[in-house]
């Protein structure tokens, strides 16, 4: 039973971002951008009240979710971030689901992950840089309670179940 379990969770770890896909293509994008949109602002809301995202204003952050098979562009309009409609943009950031959840969970290094090509950095540099910054010191206390939970539990699994750590 207990390696029945086991086995159950490996697959649902690895299917995931397949499904994570499927449910991706299916949803309109107007159903995506209001909870992403509450869930960055909340993310980054000392930021957004301090001004340390003011380098943002009048940029496009695109952020793509390779196996995920999905992107989103993200700036910073009158003092918030908002999911705009591309293809146009400044920097992107591309890497896997279980890599951006680490980050958000705290439990990865971005440096390390740029440096092991697990997260790319395209376009203006320096801007990705300070973006790059920006994720360095982002308290994973600051996600909403739920959101913390899950990818703090998620990335106990990947521990957990030996995925590419």
């Amino acid at each position: 039973m207990k390696n029945h379990l086991e086995s159950s969770i490996k697959n649902g770890l690895a299917i995931l971002p397949i499904m994570g896909s499927k449910l991706l293509a299916a949803m309109p994008n107007v159903v995506q951008k209001a909870p992403l949109q509450q869930v960055l602002n909340y993310v980054f809301r000392e930021e957004l009240g301090t001004g340390e995202l003011e380098f943002l204003a009048g940029r496009i952050l695109r952020l793509e979710v390779t196996d995920l098979h999905h992107c989103w562009y993200i700036g910073l309009i009158q003092g918030s971030l908002k999911i705009i409609e591309g293809p146009h943009f400044d920097v992107e950031f591309k890497g896997q689901l279980n890599d951006f959840i680490r980050l958000s969970a705290g439990r990865a290094d971005p440096d390390q992950l740029f440096f092991n090509r697990r997260l790319a950095i395209a376009g203006d540099t320096e801007l990705g840089l300070e973006i790059k910054s920006c994720l360095e010191n982002l308290d994973p206390q600051n996600l909403p309670k739920p959101l913390h939970w899950l990818s703090q539990s998620h990335c106990n699994l990947l521990e957990k179940y030996g995925f590419d750590l």
